[in-house]
């Protein structure tokens, strides 16, 4: 089923619909797994909530020696917060080597599309690989609002009755800086 992503909604539509499986009673490593799949299957739909609770489940149910499990888990549960604005510790990136969020992360702190750009093609062929590349490019959108809040706190301190209006040249200077 590689390149069938069409076909999984049915199959896990007949899955849950179906009175037939307790999913209670199933082993928890299977239960981890569907949860895993069928997150990155909502990961992939952008259905964040969704996503968030199935690949929530897959990991606090994990095998905490399992670390290349969790570390699988990770990739996606992180994408997915990353698209609702909830950032990742670095400690949590490092510990489970996933250094190629760093400057992803750092880009969105920053408000820095050249970094985010730079990151993302940095690590291109991986993140299409796992599926998530054109998740982590809407990221852009993030990235700008980070850097127009940025501006208006900047315009804010220097005169506060003109903080709502900022200039277009303005913005495209932050944006070539950055």
């Amino acid at each position: 089923m590689l390149g069938t992503v069409h076909l999984c909604k049915s199959v896990t539509r007949s899955i849950e619909v179906s009175r037939i499986f307790d999913f209670e009673e199933f082993p928890l490593r299977d239960k981890v797994t569907y949860m895993y799949y069928t997150g990155r299957l909502e990961v992939y739909n952008e259905n964040f909530s969704a996503a968030d609770h199935k690949l929530s489940y897959a990991l606090s149910h994990c095998n905490p020696r399992k670390e290349r499990n969790i570390r699988m888990i990770l990739k996606y549960l992180i994408t997915m917060k990353l698209s609702i604005g909830i950032l990742p510790k670095t400690s949590l990136l490092e510990k489970y080597n996933l250094t190629e969020y760093n400057n992803i992360v750092l880009a969105l702190r920053r408000g820095d599309l050249q970094l985010l750009q730079c990151a993302l093609q940095e690590h291109e062929v991986q993140f299409l690989r796992s599926g998530i590349y054109l998740v982590l490019e809407k990221l852009e959108l993030q990235v700008y609002q980070r850097l127009l809040k940025k501006i208006y706190i900047i315009q804010k301190q220097k005169d506060q009755n003109k903080a709502h209006q900022i200039k277009l040249d303005l913005i495209v200077r932050a944006n070539q800086f950055g």
